[in-house]
């Protein structure tokens, strides 16, 4: 039985949790889209400037390096949400549905660990940067704010996982109970 959560529909009236969680997921996907988009129009400018006239865009290489962060973090949860990211089947698929349920329930618990993890650690990182006012070494800019964009994703997927927890632990009720 596949638990994506794009399949837990919602009536038109409904408002809940999960349509927050979903919402908030996509926003920071189509937020990371738009930085990518913008790392590629710098780096499009700064190649251009630098074969046809000489003359490279100052600090693209360090605003890339802030961007990509965000780039690819913000995309995670989203990502996690339709159940896009990688899952090897190999033994997964020779299980019976109660056992792929049970390891559902158990990647789950060790992916909300482990984002939980760097969520908390990379959000005291980033505190620390801002207290110390770390700046770019080229562009002289703050260096916090790009860094928040790692705890902000992992926070995300630990929301994520944390539905999918919830699914798969009332799947596995009810496949209890109807024993």
């Amino acid at each position: 039985m596949n638990t994506s959560l794009r399949e837990n529909g919602l009536t038109q009236n409904s408002f809940s949790f999960r349509e927050l969680v979903r919402i908030t997921v996509k926003t920071a996907y189509y937020t990371g889209s738009a930085l990518l988009l913008i790392i590629m129009f710098l780096v499009t400018i700064d190649v251009v400037g630098r074969v046809l006239m000489n003359k490279p865009l100052w600090g693209v290489l360090e605003i890339s390096e802030f961007l990509l962060a965000g780039a690819v973090l913000l995309g995670l949860g989203y990502t996690e949400f339709l159940d896009g990211n990688v899952m090897v089947e190999l033994i997964y698929d020779r299980l019976s549905a109660r056992w792929q349920n049970i390891l559902r329930i158990f990647s789950s618990l060790v992916g909300i660990g482990f984002y939980g993890a760097v969520a908390w650690a990379s959000g005291i990182l980033t505190i620390e940067l801002m207290n110390a006012k770390l700046t770019s070494d080229v562009l002289k800019i703050p260096a916090w704010p790009f860094r928040a964009f790692v705890p902000i994703g992992a926070l995300l997927m630990v929301l994520v996982l944390s539905l999918k927890l919830f699914d798969n632990i009332q799947e596995f009720r009810k496949k209890r109970e109807n024993k």
